[in-house]
């Protein structure tokens, strides 16, 4: 019950709420990595190879037959909304005019934890570009697109959660502001700070 309300409040506040990822690799003739260099190489290539692991996930933008070709048959179906369950993690799509709007993303922290996340916020940007990631005021980690979308992520309860949303998700609906909001805040963080991601 305690688990279910937390998932409640969090997708609550990822509706009202509104990455650069910065790679690195050795280029020829550079001097051979120190320890703590080859330490970060190390996570970077760990990063690219959950990359092309993940990058197959669903899009923003596709459609709802995009989708169901590349997962199946969903675990839950709705007219608007699909669930599937793919390599351990629950994925859920909300489409409006049969375009996904709104991704979500759901597993145990042991197989999809914030690096995954910020790979997973990184592979929709739709031509748009992220902000840099903001920690939000109950924990969690924000990035703002600047076409007005956004993405947060959360680890409650032993899971981690990512809900990623296109601005075309807001249009028509009673938080439409939120998009030029989520712009104003992508101008405050793509400036300064690190832009390069976590």
């Amino acid at each position: 019950m305690k688990q279910k309300m937390v998932r409640t409040l969090f997708c609550v506040f990822a509706v009202v709420s509104g990455i650069l990822l910065s790679g690195c690799s050795k280029k020829s003739g550079d001097a051979e990595p120190t320890k703590d260099q080859a330490a970060a190489a190390k996570s970077s290539t760990k990063a690219r190879e959950t990359k092309e692991n993940i990058e197959s996930r669903s899009q923003l933008g596709e459609t709802i037959q995009q989708c169901d070709s590349r997962y199946g048959t969903p675990i839950e179906s709705k007219p608007d909304n699909r669930k599937y369950k793919y390599e351990g993690i629950e994925i859920g799509v909300h489409f409006k005019n049969n375009k996904a709007v709104l991704l979500s993303y759901t597993a145990s922290l042991s197989i999809f934890g914030l690096e995954k996340a910020a790979i997973l916020v990184s592979q929709s940007c739709n031509n748009a570009a992220w902000s840099r990631p903001v920690k939000n005021v109950i924990g969690g980690t924000m990035w703002y697109r600047s076409d007005g979308g956004f993405a947060s992520y959360m680890e409650p309860a032993g899971e981690g959660w990512l809900t990623i949303h296109a601005p075309d998700f807001y249009i028509g609906s009673k938080a439409e502001n939120s998009i030029s909001e989520n712009i104003a805040q992508y101008k405050k963080y793509a400036s300064g700070g690190n832009v390069g991601g976590l």
